[in-house]
């Protein structure tokens, strides 16, 4: 005898398991807690069928192109840890994190680059340089023809 199955409905804002927001799974009772869980709400009764719906991805789900193991990869290259059973839109925003993170060391880096530059100059002082703001910094360099 087969196991009976339940109908679940995606109501989350993010694709989960071969459903979008909106599309009817049919599933073995036995997941019926792992679903619910993950933000599917139980339709239908047990005598009659939901039809699968073919939703259209929202933008959110289209946001990256990028596969959930190319995501992963991403992420074990650069030593960052997180669920495996993670969705891929948290796996994206990671990946964002991640790299908005290093596009911030980025910047730090050249301001330090251009704080190097004016004192190797001889145009400003390391003191002077602890009361400057970056914009002034910056400035002070692109004065000088040193960016």
């Amino acid at each position: 005898m087969s196991e009976k199955t339940i109908n679940v409905l995606n109501t989350r804002d993010r694709y989960y398991n071969g459903a979008y927001k909106g599309q009817v799974l049919e599933v073995a009772e036995s997941e019926k807690e792992h679903y619910l869980q993950a933000g599917f709400v139980v339709v239908g009764d047990d005598d009659k069928k939901v039809e699968k719906k073919n939703i259209v991805p929202t933008e959110e789900d289209k946001k990256d192109d990028r596969t959930k193991k190319e995501l992963q990869e991403i992420l074990d290259h650069n030593g960052i840890q997180y669920d495996k059973n993670s969705k891929k839109a948290d796996l994206v925003k990671l990946v964002e994190d991640l790299e908005n993170a290093e596009t911030e060391k980025e910047e730090v880096k050249d301001i330090e680059a251009i704080k190097k530059l004016l004192i190797k100059n001889a145009l400003v002082s390391q003191e002077d340089l602890e009361t400057m703001d970056e914009a002034s910094i910056e400035n002070l360099a692109k004065e000088n023809g040193l960016v």
